[in-house]
C-alpha cells in the first residue's frame, strides 16, 4: 500500500480544503512527497481518493506519471458527497496508459464508516 501525500498538506477545514483543490486543480501538477513504488510485481493496482470539483486530488495526477502501468487492471474506488465517481475513469484512462479501468467503487463521505461489506464485496 501507498499513499500519496501532497507536499503542502489540505486544511482540515473542509470549505477551506475544496478551495485549496480548487486551486490545485489548475495547476495540474501538484508536488509529493515521496514518488510512488514499483508496481511491476503487481498485477491489480487499486486507486483511491476523495473526489474534488469533480475530479480526483491533483496529486494523483502526479504520482502515476513514473510508473508504468501496461497490463495492469486498475480499480478506483472513490469518497464523494454527490458526484458519484464522475470524472475519475476518464482521468486514469489518460494517466494510466495500458491499463484496463475497471468499474469503481463510489461511497459516500458521510457514509464510510458504515461501507465495510460494500468494499469488501467489491474488491
Amino acid at each position: 500500500m501507498f499513499k500519496v501525500e501532497p507536499l503542502v498538506k489540505y486544511s482540515e477545514k473542509y470549505m477551506i480544503c475544496i478551495d485549496q483543490a480548487k486551486q490545485r486543480l489548475k495547476i495540474h501538477n501538484a508536488p509529493i512527497k515521496q514518488k510512488a513504488p514499483d508496481i511491476s510485481k503487481y498485477e491489480v493496482i487499486y486507486i483511491g481518493a476523495p473526489i474534488y470539483w469533480g475530479k480526483m486530488p491533483e496529486e494523483l495526477s502526479t504520482a502515476p506519471q513514473s510508473l508504468n502501468f501496461e497490463g495492469k487492471i486498475v480499480k478506483p474506488f472513490v469518497t464523494h458527497e454527490g458526484s458519484g465517481i464522475s470524472q475519475v475513469p476518464q482521468q486514469l484512462q489518460e494517466l494510466c496508459i495500458g491499463a484496463k479501468i475497471l468499474d469503481g467503487l463510489e461511497i459516500f463521505g458521510f457514509k464510510v464508516n458504515c461501507s465495510k461489506s460494500d468494499v469488501k464485496n467489491w474488491v
